[in-house]
Parts: structure tokens; C-alpha cells; sequence
């Protein structure tokens, strides 16, 4: 699992946000689309840094204590470029899990925006995805399901059958999305039945 390149499990196309949106919309988009970064981006899709949800915590905390002090305080105007992070870990897409797993680690960040060069200027880095801590774990957890897929049908499939006969069901003529749906639903009783 460690050699497969970020390519295959990152989330594309990336949603990213432009320098000069507001904090507060960046805090909604988060909101809106359950995560928790932001490439921020040119109009050419390059990388020109990245705001987090600590970021806008902190944005907003900030306007708070402002506004209990001055109630006429408008801080709205505040702007992505204002408080994102410019010096941003990258990952290429030719990079592998395993290479990503150490980036994370090391530099203690849930996620990274994957990048390639510019076609017009190889120095500036155009945003193609993002991968974070949750794709590493889908990508652990289908590899789980694949294999107890793969065990019940091979050690299982007496039981299978035996079950698909108590549903009513003929195991043989059941389609393969069918016969999958199945062994998921058994997978999922096994783990219940466990905790």
C-alpha cells in the first residue's frame, strides 16, 4: 500500500479558494464541504498558500475579543491573504502513500494540496488535488473490505450460501453487485456482533 502513488487516492479536482475571498467564506466552505484546509490559489489554479480551520478559529476569535471591546468593529473585511500559511508543504501526484505518510508525520499537518508545474512557468505550482488523512484511511479500509471479500468468498462460501438460503435468495443467481451487497451486510453483522 505504501508504494501506491498519491494520484490514485487523492481528491480531485481540488476545492480551493482565492486570496481575496473572505475569512469567513473560507470558514463556510469549510463547513459546507466537511474539510479541513483550503488551497488558495491564483486564477490560473497556482498555489499562493493555505488557510486551515485553525486559521479561521483564530481569525474569528481575534474579531470577537475586537467587537466585545469596540461593538461597531467590523471585521468581515478581514481576507484569505491576510492570515493563510505561503510557506506550504506540497506532495506531487507521482509521489507515493508511503512518502506522503512521512510528510505528514514530520511536519504534524492532517493534509496536503497536490501540485505539478505550471504548463506557462515551471516555478509556480498549479494545485490538482488535495490528499489528506482521510484518504489514507478509505484507501486502508477498501484494502480491508477487498480482503474479507476476497476470504469469504474463498473459506466462506458455504456460509454465504447458507445465509443467502435463509434470505430467500439463490446465491448462484444473484448478480455480482448483489452477491457484494451481501458479503458487506455480513461484514457489518460480524463487526456489530464483535462490539
Amino acid at each position: 500500500m505504501h508504494r501506491i502513488p498519491v494520484r490514485q487516492i487523492m481528491t480531485s479536482p481540488p476545492i480551493t479558494i482565492r486570496s481575496e475571498a473572505q475569512v469567513a467564506d473560507a470558514g463556510e466552505m469549510m463547513d459546507e464541504y466537511r474539510i479541513r484546509r483550503l488551497p488558495v490559489v491564483d486564477e490560473a489554479g497556482c498555489l499562493l498558500g493555505i488557510i486551515t480551520d485553525s486559521d479561521v478559529l483564530e481569525a474569528e476569535t481575534a474579531g470577537s475579543v475586537l467587537n466585545s471591546y469596540d461593538p461597531d468593529a467590523d471585521e468581515s473585511w478581514l481576507t484569505v491573504d491576510e492570515i493563510m500559511t505561503t510557506d506550504v508543504i506540497t506532495v506531487t501526484p507521482d509521489e507515493t502513500v508511503g512518502q506522503l505518510v512521512i510528510k505528514l508525520m514530520e511536519n504534524k499537518v492532517g493534509g496536503l494540496p497536490v501540485v505539478v508545474p505550471d504548463a506557462d512557468d515551471a516555478k509556480r505550482m498549479k494545485v490538482i488535488g488535495v490528499i489528506s488523512e482521510t484518504d489514507i484511511y478509505e484507501m486502508i479500509a477498501e484494502a480491508w473490505r477487498q480482503e474479507e471479500h476476497e476470504r469469504l468468498m474463498d473459506t466462506g462460501s458455504r456460509r454465504i450460501r447458507v445465509i443467502a438460503q435463509k434470505r430467500g435468495l439463490d446465491w448462484d443467481v444473484l448478480s455480482e453487485d448483489e452477491r457484494n451487497q451481501m458479503i458487506d451486510d455480513i461484514l457489518h453483522e460480524d463487526k456489530t456482533q464483535v462490539e
